[in-house]
């Protein structure tokens, strides 16, 4: 049985005439740094070194936290990192721009389908103006009636259809589906950076708490030893003009006002406490305690670092990303006006027996080439 013998030929011709526009169309390149026209754009001076390293694309340090000697922090933001709700968000928004960027890619390719049919037909012709047979069939058909015709479709097709690019529009949407893709990216960072930033305040702040908690109880306690000596000196019956009892008075009150600054301080502990914990993806119940001190302050930057280290900032890198992006659609939208190109062609057989199904001789093919422009449609076809 011969088996799409002829077909090969069909499919080298086209492969031939369209392999070299298939590769060039097909690639895809995120879009070029746009920093030095955007700022441009804002009327400002830039030096003529600004340029972006492999230290400057990887932006923040992630490992900053660790400077701080604090194993308890860095546990903390580790659980934050993996755990925050907001982050969760901003990694899901990527995933929103990467499954973007992929379906951005589809139409650069050929799109192939295969299908396989099969249908059973019959027709009635009434009023037809041959008299139907009058012996029957092998069936036991008595005959008479209405003339009837049966018929069986088999059927396997192969067919693609493909866009040419020849203009570049679909490739400038892709690039700038991947430049949106690389500006989710450095808003995560960002993220990331933010998120750990306030953990470690925070973590800074409940500590900050609890040592003014720890110094507003020390100050009550230093408060009631001064108030029992006066006590006991006023007690004695000492003749001192009353400058006992005033001073007693005077004491209690201290007493009092230090209760109260007791009091305050344990309020901003629980609400440092919750506040790390919502950061933290917890539950805010007012349970962790946190660190009792501060830790030792890493070494300062040093003096005169050069401009160049703002490029690493992810909110510079992301706006650069849209900013580079949004060319791209710019360029789509002016592409739109040019006319489109496509190919579609088909393979296949189509038979009234299932077992030549696969035989060449009953085969089909056809080939076309159409062109849009403006709402309008021109098509050429050969088959």
């Amino acid at each position: 049985m011969k088996i799409f013998a002829y077909h090969q030929i069909f499919f080298r011709l086209v492969s031939l005439g369209l392999g070299a526009v298939f590769v060039v169309a097909c690639k895809v390149v995120p879009p070029a740094n746009a920093l030095g026209e955007a700022l441009s754009k804002l009327e400002a001076e830039v030096p003529e070194s600004w340029s972006a390293g492999a230290t400057g694309a990887a932006g923040v340090d992630c490992h900053w936290v660790e400077r701080f000697g604090d194993a308890g922090l860095v546990a903390a933001v580790a659980e934050a990192l993996a755990s925050n709700p907001d982050l969760q968000g901003a990694l899901a928004r990527l995933e929103i721009a990467r499954e973007n960027a992929r379906l951005a890619g589809v139409p650069l390719n050929p799109t192939m389908n295969s299908s396989l049919n099969g249908s059973r037909r019959k027709q009635n012709f009434i009023g037809f103006p041959i008299e139907r047979p009058a012996a029957g069939n092998d069936a036991g058909d008595d005959g008479g009636g209405a003339f009837t015709n049966t018929s069986n479709t088999f059927g396997v097709s192969l067919d693609v259809s493909w866009e040419i690019d020849l203009w570049g529009r679909l490739r400038a949407a892709a690039s700038a589906a991947v430049g949106e893709v690389q500006a989710a990216g450095a808003e995560l960072r960002g993220a990331y950076a933010s998120l750990a930033a306030q953990v470690a305040k925070a973590w800074f702040a409940l500590a900050e708490a609890r040592m003014q908690l720890a110094l507003a109880e020390e100050t009550v306690v230093s408060y009631r030893e001064t108030e029992q000596v006066i006590r006991d000196r006023f007690k004695t019956g000492g003749d001192d003009g009353g400058a006992s009892g005033a001073q007693l008075r005077l004491a209690l009150s201290d007493i009092a006002v230090a209760k109260a600054s007791v009091a305050a301080q344990k309020e901003i502990v629980a609400r440092v406490q919750r506040q790390l914990e919502a950061l933290l993806g917890r539950y805010p119940k007012g349970a962790l305690q946190g660190a009792a001190s501060l830790p030792d302050s890493p070494a300062f930057p040093p003096s005169g670092l050069p401009s160049e280290l703002l490029t690493r900032r992810p909110d510079v890198q992301a706006a650069e990303r849209r900013f580079a992006a949004q060319k791209q659609r710019i360029r789509e939208a002016k592409l739109a006006a040019f006319p489109s190109f496509s190919l579609t062609g088909k393979l296949g057989t189509s038979t009234e027996d299932l077992s030549d199904i696969l035989d060449s001789d009953f085969g089909v093919w056809s080939l076309a080439g159409w062109a849009c422009a403006a709402g309008a449609d021109r098509g050429a076809a050969a088959s």
